[in-house]
């Protein structure tokens, strides 16, 4: 289930991905209770409930009405979201499957306060930027305005209100002078008397050659101060006016901050730092060193949605290894490998020539940045090389693969994750057909896909939602299982099966999968 308090009005979607409707009334107590609880550990007592939603005159009773909208409620939502006890009502998510934006964007708020602390401003103002995206300047807007309601949403629009100021000290302290002048006067003009908000204009007009304005702001924020209250600004402003007057370098001078190495090491790979790659989110999320500010937010946006994302490539790739070997000892000593990412332990052509010392690997990634990255890492030898090419131009793998891999013998051909990128126009049965025609008898086809089994469609649309494989035209695919069992096409799947990629002969005992976000993966045998 997805639950939004943080628009204009209260909206919810069931596990099929629909809108459920709620009377204004029961959207308003879902609301309150989110914003009043949290993470519905407290409760809200009946009372306050009630005057939250009616206010305080005692001079009627709403205890019957309270009872009827929380009854239609925990209806519609269900008795184990929607909890009455101990005299208090607690809205109570599904951790795993329920989607609470009021508790996901704070979660980011945090991940970016944290990383701001760590002097990664760009990945803190992207999440900023992420946060704001989804958190109205009016929160709750439909609901009751009684004092009680009132003061929750003016918590909401302060707590806004910090994020956004947080986000422009970033954009300040990465030279973006011009952008928080431009941005600053709507902002001052909603809240006139909020002086740090004019010290950050003031501060990014002088640093933008902007001296007599700034100047000018300092005196519309007088005017307005001894307006409204009868004195002057605040004795840092003053302070401020005079270091600009005076053109003190602590308000001029601006030193851009020292970039990462290893972002520096991605941005000299070639990489575009304006966008983001699948292959680096991954890196990060499995603790890698080779990804981008661009990168890093996104992958927390997704972690926030879906914690165990950050298991899931560690177990796939783990799977991956244990494949290669099982298919090496079987005699497989030449390998493909689709949807090449970025290791960060054992690849799998050092994983094959323990077993066969002189097997090959060719690796196939659509991510140039991978392919450069790993060719000047040393693959791009006979025996061990890295290709540019897609999954949907199989026959272009092919052609690619000749001088390296001989298709009179057997061929392990792994494919990983890309197949969720791959929809049912692309026909990615045909596509693997295409590749194990190609092979000779005896050859390993061996997958691993995300699943959408377990997994609701709201939480599917949700981490889709976030275009992992922009800029081409593909949204995240979670297939059932059926679907991957028909991708085998028609090769007997060797033992255990189709299974999770923790339990498919694990190197130590299964863990049982952490929550909803799984891949299935398999091993098959072409006769």
């Amino acid at each position: 289930m997805q639950v939004r308090v943080l628009g204009r009005a209260v909206e919810v979607h069931g596990d099929n991905g629909e809108p459920v409707p709620l009377q204004p009334l029961m959207g308003a107590a879902l609301g309150l209770l989110v914003v009043a609880d949290g993470n519905g550990r407290r409760g809200v007592s009946r009372d306050r409930l009630k005057a939250m939603l009616w206010g305080e005159d005692d001079s009627i009773d709403w205890s019957g009405s309270l009872k009827a909208t929380m009854s239609k409620l925990r209806r519609v939502l269900g008795k184990d979201r929607v909890v009455f006890s101990g005299d208090a009502y607690r809205f109570v998510p599904d951790e795993q499957a329920d989607y609470v934006d009021l508790l996901v964007l704070r979660a980011l708020v945090d991940k970016a306060n944290q990383v701001r602390a760590d002097d990664d401003l760009e990945t803190a103002v992207r999440l900023y930027a992420h946060v704001l995206e989804h958190w109205s300047e009016t929160p709750l807007a439909g609901i009751p305005q009684t004092s009680g309601a009132l003061g929750h949403i003016r918590t909401l629009r302060d707590e806004r209100q910090v994020i956004v100021e947080a986000m422009l000290e970033i954009q300040l302290d990465l030279g973006r002078h011009r952008e928080v002048a431009a941005s600053t006067p709507a902002l001052i003009a909603a809240d006139p008397l909020n002086e740090h908000l004019r010290a950050l204009r003031m501060r990014a007009l002088a640093r933008s050659g902007r001296k007599a304005e700034a100047l000018r702001d300092y005196d519309d924020a007088e005017a307005v101060a001894e307006a409204e209250t009868g004195t002057k600004p605040g004795l840092n402003l003053q302070r401020l006016r005079d270091q600009v007057k005076d053109n003190d370098p602590v308000v001029f001078a601006w030193e851009a901050p020292r970039m990462r190495e290893s972002d520096a090491m991605v941005l000299a790979s070639g990489a575009d730092g304006s966008s983001h790659s699948l292959a680096r989110m991954m890196n990060y999320m499995i603790g890698g060193n080779f990804h981008l500010p661009v990168d890093r937010a996104l992958a927390e946006v997704v972690l926030a949605a879906a914690p165990e994302a950050r298991i899931l490539p560690i177990e796939t790739g783990d799977f991956c290894r244990r494949a290669v070997r099982v298919a090496a000892k079987a005699g497989i000593d030449q390998f493909i490998e689709i949807g090449t990412g970025l290791p960060t332990k054992e690849p799998i052509h050092q994983i094959a020539r323990r077993v066969a010392p002189g097997a090959r690997v060719l690796y196939v990634s659509n991510e140039p940045t991978v392919v450069a990255y790993l060719q000047a890492q040393g693959l791009n030898g006979e025996s061990a090389n890295i290709i540019h090419a897609d999954i949907w131009e199989p026959k272009a793998i092919l052609e690619a693969a000749q001088p390296q891999i001989d298709f009179t013998r057997p061929v392990g051909i792994l494919i990983r994750e890309v197949l969720n990128f791959v929809d049912v126009d692309d026909d990615p049965w045909q596509i693997i057909s295409t590749l194990v025609d190609a092979v000779a008898p005896g050859s390993r086809l061996m997958l691993s896909v995300a699943t959408s089994e377990g997994l609701t469609e709201v939480v599917q649309q949700q981490i889709s939602a976030q275009g992992l494989y922009e800029p081409l035209p593909k949204r995240l695919k979670m297939w059932p299982r059926e679907a991957i069992e028909e991708m085998f096409v028609g090769l007997p799947v060797v033992e255990p099966g189709l299974v999770d990629a923790n339990q498919w002969w694990p190197d130590r005992a299964g863990r049982a999968p952490i929550g909803p976000m799984r891949a299935l993966v398999g091993m098959a045998i072409k006769p």
